[in-house]
């Protein structure tokens, strides 16, 4: 398994990670996701964590004759500018916006879909690497 694979491995399993639980628990994840906003050391953890792994996936990809690369390096670059901009650097503007969102989507239902999306993303990120 090379670099671009095994951060792909990595970045799907995160994304899994992070929005499985909303599939089968969206109250308890939603509460869980508001107590790591809820403090501006969380944010910064959660945005430093973030960025490394985005910086990992754009570093794999750049060089790569794999036909995935592009994906993963798109998703590396977004995920390393947000994490660098909206956890970083401006927290509570991050806080706001990730609050509004949250009291905006209180449905359970609409929580649930929003996570399998998010898992089959995942999931997809995870047969780029395997396969």
């Amino acid at each position: 398994m090379n670099q671009l694979a095994l951060v792909s491995v990595v970045a799907g399993a995160a994304i899994i990670a992070v929005r499985g639980p909303f599939v089968f628990a969206p109250t308890v994840s939603s509460a869980g996701g508001r107590w790591l906003i809820a403090s501006s050391a969380r944010i910064r953890v959660a945005g430093v964590i973030f960025a490394a792994l985005g910086l990992a996936m754009i570093l794999s990809a750049q060089g790569s004759a794999q036909g995935a690369a592009w994906v993963i390096s798109i998703v590396g670059w977004l995920w390393a500018l947000a994490a660098v901009f909206l956890l970083l650097i401006f927290t509570s503007f991050y806080r706001r916006i990730a609050l509004g969102i949250m009291d905006a989507l209180d449905d359970s239902e609409l929580l649930r879909a929003l996570g399998a999306i998010g898992t089959l993303f995942g999931a997809f990120l995870v047969y780029l690497g395997i396969g």
